[in-house]
């Protein structure tokens, strides 16, 4: 069974006012990716034919890649990117509404620059983890960690900027160094049950 446009001249792309070959129910056709006045994608060739990606097709197309599509009757369904228009954009990957899980034994990605997650939530379950950073810099409105036992280890010095510091510890605090100074500018308050100095 053969399709044509049935709308040649009210055509569903108002810059387009011509009628295209005869289409098949799955026929695979090449074209190129075009936007309407209402910014709505249509085929070159094939303007009456309303265009949606399906779901194979992982690269989200625009405005002049060069694609194939498969034709089900009513809408042309793009399956693959042939030919990037503009080399220099971002490539982005769109699954629609489906959610991505991978499911392999390892994964290795190598980033020559950078790698940005924006997302609402980020969660990490692993045994391990491990980070290695030249400079690490980390920005929190809130931060709040909760851990059984904590390990630091500082190689050479650890400094502490803060408007209020307050460290409670339900059972011992001990400080220990070869040099120590305790410096107040206003008022320095001892306070114990017992105090032993020296």
């Amino acid at each position: 069974m053969e399709f044509k446009s049935k709308v040649v001249n009210e055509p569903l792309h108002k810059s387009v006012h011509y009628e295209s070959e005869a289409v098949t129910i799955g026929q695979t056709v090449i074209g190129h990716i075009c936007l309407d006045v209402e910014n709505k994608l249509f085929l070159d060739d094939y303007p009456e034919y309303p265009v949606e990606i399906a779901t194979s097709c992982l690269i989200l197309p625009d405005e002049g890649d060069k694609v194939s599509a498969i034709f089900d009757g009513q809408v042309m369904f793009v399956v693959f990117i042939l030919e990037k228009s503009k080399k220099e954009e971002v490539v982005t990957l769109d699954f629609k509404k489906n959610n991505l899980k991978i499911v392999a034994p390892n994964i290795e990605m190598s980033i020559g620059k950078r790698v940005i997650f924006d997302t609402h939530d980020y969660i990490v379950r692993a045994e391990k983890t491990e980070f290695y950073s030249s400079l690490s810099k980390y920005v929190y409105n809130e931060i709040y960690t909760v851990a059984y036992n904590s390990y630091k280890e500082v190689k050479n010095s650890e400094e502490v900027k803060s408007k209020n510091l307050f460290i409670k510890v339900s059972q011992t605090y001990t400080l220990r160094n070869k040099i120590g100074v305790i410096q107040s500018d206003a008022l320095l308050k001892i306070d114990g049950g017992q105090v032993h100095m020296g």
